[in-house]
């Protein structure tokens, strides 16, 4: 069953540094729930069982993660560890809510952590009805016919957060929106609307400096991060419909440069029962997955558990920080000699821009993944002091030993290993550095089922003042039809993967990232396109002028509900609309992280 509407909950009566009352957005969209708080912690409920988690199928009270949370990490060149990284707040924070300032002192107050205590929710339909108003309106058109109540802005975009507050030095743009009178003001009621990722879009703004770092205890390091949490539709297609993207941009507001620095994603996988887990890691599709550690799911801590019926889970890393430049074209390459030497990577999932003909524009993959046990041990249980953080995000055990490629990995005399757990993944034995090694898995090493937390980064890589890095994953879920424990990755999993990959690339990868350094985007991408005949009976043509990737088309009603969607494979198609019913149509182009809404009349 899809669920397609979109509640948020908002406490605005505390101050973010106390994180009693942080403000939580939840999306119920397709066929997963879940929630992000303002402080950027991805789907934990805080002890609120009202809330969903990571549920999934949507409403079945059945969940996958605990929670999640993003980990920045470097040394500055007076070897101090600067970090930021969360679990579950139980002994504090790292991240607080809002912008910080741009003068170098990365500062905030508590009166702006308050005014960012916020979670802003943003869906398509509603935007594709604000531009077909607004192009009627200054076509010079009634809109009588589409509007004959008139036409309301909704609330959500006339609080987007496009601006901040330039007499506290805070930047003057922030979250990027759409241009429309080409002023560089967003005003809302001259038909300028808000630019994000997906159909349904919670969006968030948070920092490393609002107040000591008494979760990790480290030094804070003066981020500002913009995330996103999104959802697509695709109609009647399982991967998209249980498919959660984030999407984060990080900007380094402070003075000092990192180096060795890493960014990953922490995450207690649960599925359903959270004592009977396995985890492991795909190399090749840039993943850590979880599964079922045996062939039942029982119920625990108020699940009913997903029985013999059993998922896996997987969290996919899509596009990670720039790679140090070299003045070099990285090559994508099949040989070890090259990965040993860091001068390429073996995967085409492991990397973006690798041999691609441009000099430094490399984006890392996955480097480092590592596990924890929900315990004290010394080697490989919960991290407790600001180096037991970093030695995690580095693919490290927290007392500075290797991972090594056996057993539980915690072995002294065996082969080092960048990945946990990658059973056949890594046929070039990446992980390894070349050293030939046979399949390794939780399955295989007779290892118990358990509670356990994993990391998964890019780095190594350096942090300079003012620079802007990314860091894009998805949130993939399927359930296999053997329902097996084995050491591969299931085959409908890895499908799920590949498609949600290929749509990432070709819709999504530069989203929220072409938007120019005042944060807006003006109207290019009609310079680009045309499509007619408009009005149109039954055939409509569609025709780029320059296009090297394919492009997407999705249409939506008067009433903003989705109608269907297309691909465009050559530089001139043709689509065949005459099942439409007559009326107004607006027409959402996606093409190379562009996203732009065209008015369509269907005669």
């Amino acid at each position: 069953m899809k669920h397609s509407n979109i509640l948020l909950v908002t406490f605005l009566n505390f101050v973010c540094v106390s994180h009693a009352q942080q403000a939580i957005g939840i999306l119920n969209s397709n066929d997963v729930h879940c929630n992000v708080s303002s402080t950027g912690d991805l789907f934990n409920t805080f002890n609120d069982a009202t809330l969903p988690g990571f549920e999934v199928p949507g409403g079945s009270g059945l969940k996958t993660i605990y929670a999640g949370n993003l980990w920045v990490g470097g040394i500055t060149f007076n070897q101090t560890l600067k970090l930021a990284a969360e679990q579950f707040q139980a002994n504090g924070a790292d991240w607080f809510c809002g912008p910080l300032t741009t003068d170098g002192s990365a500062s905030t107050t508590a009166q702006t952590q308050l005014d960012y205590n916020q979670v802003w929710m943003a869906n398509a339909p509603d935007v594709a009805m604000h531009q077909l108003y607004y192009d009627l309106l200054n076509s010079g058109q009634s809109t009588e016919t589409v509007f004959p109540n008139g036409y309301i802005i909704p609330q959500w975009m006339t609080q987007w957060p496009a601006h901040g507050d330039i007499s506290m030095n805070q930047s003057f743009y922030l979250a990027p929106f759409f241009d429309y009178n080409i002023n560089g003001v967003y005003d809302v009621e001259n038909g300028d609307y808000p630019l994000f990722c997906g159909e349904h879009c919670a969006y968030f703004i948070f920092n490393d400096k609002g107040g000591i770092h008494t979760e990790s205890g480290a030094e804070a390091i003066g981020l500002e991060v913009h995330g996103m949490m999104f959802t697509t539709h695709e109609a009647q297609n399982e991967a998209f419909e249980k498919t959660v993207f984030v999407k984060y941009k990080i900007i380094n507001r402070g003075t000092q440069t990192l180096i060795d620095s890493f960014i990953g994603i922490w995450l207690d996988l649960d599925i359903g029962n959270p004592s009977d887990d396995y985890v492991a890691t795909d190399v090749q599709n840039g993943a850590v997955i979880a599964l079922n550690g045996d062939a039942l799911d029982e119920e625990s801590f108020g699940s009913s558990g997903y029985g013999s019926d059993l998922p896996s889970q997987a969290m996919m890393l899509l596009q990670g920080p720039f790679q140090d430049a070299d003045n070099f074209d990285n090559p994508l390459t099949t040989t070890i000699i090259h990965v040993a030497d860091s001068i390429g990577v073996p995967y085409e999932h492991c990397g973006i821009g690798y041999g691609d003909g441009i000099i430094d524009n490399e984006q890392m993959g996955l480097r480092r993944t590592i596990y924890y046990n929900n315990n004290s041990n010394s080697i490989n249980g919960t991290p407790i002091s600001s180096q037991d953080y970093f030695n995690y995000l580095r693919g490290i055990w927290k007392n500075g030993q290797q991972l090594s490629y056996s057993g539980d990995g915690t072995a002294i005399d065996s082969i080092p290993s960048r990945f946990v757990y990658p059973g056949e993944s890594d046929p070039l034995m990446w992980g390894t550095q070349g050293e030939v090694v046979q399949s390794w898995s939780e399955l295989n090493a007779g290892n118990l089922p358990g509670d356990r937390r994993m990391i998964m980064s890019s780095g190594p890589f350096t942090i300079e003042p003012g620079e802007t890095n990314y860091f894009d994953v998805a949130f993939v879920f399927a359930r296999e039809s053997d329902d097996g424990i084995d050491d591969n990755v299931g085959e409908t999993l890895e499908e799920n993967m590949n498609q949600v990959r290929q749509y990432f690339n070709g819709y999504l990868l530069e989203c929220n990232q072409n938007d120019n350094s005042n944060g807006i985007t003006q109207n290019n991408l009609l310079n680009e396109i045309s499509i007619f005949p408009n009005p149109v009976t039954s055939i409509l043509n569609v025709e780029f002028a320059n296009r090297s990737n394919k492009a997407r088309l999705q249409f939506y009603d008067v009433t903003g509900h989705f109608i269907m969607s297309t691909n465009i494979s050559s530089n001139s198609s043709t689509i065949d609309v005459a099942s439409l019913t007559p009326g107004f149509y607006s027409v959402r182009v996606l093409w190379e992280g562009r996203s732009e809404m065209i008015k369509l009349v269907k005669k």
